[in-house]
């Protein structure tokens, strides 16, 4: 399934900065809406969602450093 494959890839390769899905028109699976890639920021991902009046789901790859200079990374799931 293209959903589960693009969630791996973000999981794993850290390859999109987040994936937007839909239900389906006829309400049985996920559809991927929309991808961004990594140049996109939080503030396109808002966008994205606020300009969608239908439900939708998402995922985010976060990366941030902390103060003492750790980098982290989190995946952050949005209903």
């Amino acid at each position: 399934d293209e959903c589960v494959t693009k969630y791996n890839d973000l999981k794993l390769k850290h390859d999109k900065k987040f994936l937007i899905f839909k239900i389906s028109n006829d309400k049985k699976r996920f559809e991927l809406a929309d991808e961004g890639d990594k140049s996109k920021t939080f503030e396109d991902f808002v966008e994205i969602i606020r300009n969608t009046p239908e439900p939708r789901y998402a995922v985010m790859d976060f990366d941030y450093m902390t103060e003492d200079g750790m980098m982290f990374f989190s995946i952050f799931y949005v209903v």
